[in-house]
């Protein structure tokens, strides 16, 4: 299981590069027309590397939800959330509770990239 989950994060890994090296321009620095395109294969990146079992956020706000189970409900909108700050889904928690999540805080690929940073900087200290 954790050679399947390094594998698909690898993938993920050089999915992102590949979109960087693609666009090569700063996401502020984009045409709407160019945001869209580049956010709607973010979706994709993120959907084939797949969601974390768990919700973890470093927000305040959402701490209290850690740890807990979720489903994917779907991608948020664009009337629901400004292009910039998506890629986002709506999510329930195993407790009933929904609302849209940043893929740092669902996606597989960002929450061990959070983790490990986590362990560094915990064993440097």
């Amino acid at each position: 299981m954790l050679k399947e989950i390094e594998i698909k994060n690898q993938k993920t890994e050089n999915s992102f590069k590949e979109l960087h090296q693609k666009y090569n321009i700063e996401r502020e620095a984009m045409t709407q027309e160019q945001e869209r395109a580049f956010v709607t294969e973010c979706y994709r990146i993120y959907e084939e590397g797949g969601f974390a079992k768990t919700f973890h956020s470093n927000s305040d706000d959402f701490k209290k939800h850690n740890g807990k189970s979720f489903k994917v409900i779907r991608r948020v909108t664009d009337q629901e959330c400004d292009l910039i700050s998506q890629p986002m889904w709506q999510i329930e928690l195993e407790d009933g509770n929904k609302f849209a999540a940043f893929s740092e805080e669902i996606t597989l690929a960002d929450q061990i990239q959070l983790f490990a940073a986590d362990l560094i900087n915990k064993s440097v200290l």
